[in-house]
């Protein structure tokens, strides 16, 4: 009789905790999917200031919700070629939403010239977080 008690306890305890333990890991991995994309502007900026050849993160939001980071190695406006070693997956159930950025180019001097408007947002079920780029290359992350 008493292992029964015991038992339901600990099912109660599990129905209770749980669902919390889900929420909290669904932000986990939206908070590091974002931390992702910010690392990525900055390395963008840093790469294009110490390497001297510009860089642009290019967002894609409808349908494909995917950005990539490119570099010009041969300084002109047309020649992109996509950096491979960065890691711009975007988990399952995150999406970038348009209306935001379409894409950021970083000259030699670490500045930003921004199409399409200066914020990122990028929702999950419970959560949109707004990235702000400035034309002087920083970036800010906050959860709205």
């Amino acid at each position: 009789m008493e292992a029964i008690i015991v038992v339901g306890i600990l099912a109660a305890i599990v129905a209770i905790v749980l669902p919390q333990f889900f929420t909290i890991l669904q932000q986990y991995r939206s908070e590091t999917a974002v931390e992702q994309v910010v690392m990525n502007l900055r390395f963008a900026r840093l790469a294009a200031v110490k390497k001297r050849i510009p860089y642009r993160v290019v967002f894609q939001p409808t349908p494909i919700n995917a950005y990539e980071v490119q570099m010009n190695p041969s300084k002109d406006s047309t020649t992109w070629i996509e950096y491979a070693n960065a890691d711009t997956s975007i988990p399952a159930g995150l999406n970038i939403l348009a209306g935001g950025v379409s894409d950021i180019i970083y000259n030699p001097r670490g500045a930003a010239t921004i199409t399409g408007g200066s914020t990122v947002r990028i929702h999950s079920s419970q959560f949109t977080y707004r990235i702000d780029v400035f034309t002087n290359g920083a970036v800010t992350k906050t959860l709205e």
